[in-house]
């Protein structure tokens, strides 16, 4: 579509990746973190390209009337 920007590239850090899955309870050796760092930067870029298609604005619930807590916004 016309004025609408690429998405921006992924960039977390393996000491974001490693802190991020501590706070969740996992315990990663070092030497797999890189690895995982770079699997999650594919996975959030993929689901980021896919967002850019705006697949949610052909949907059917995007005709639904909106509630009345939406409305106040």
């Amino acid at each position: 579509m016309v004025g609408e920007t690429e998405p921006r590239p992924v960039e977390f850090t393996t000491a974001e990746v490693a802190a991020m899955l501590a706070a969740q309870g996992y315990r990663v050796p070092e030497s797999d973190l890189e690895e995982i760092t770079e699997r999650l930067r594919g996975l959030v870029a993929g689901l980021m390209a896919y967002d850019a298609y705006r697949p949610f604005d052909v949907e059917p619930w995007s005709e639904w009337p909106r509630v009345v807590a939406d409305e106040r916004e």
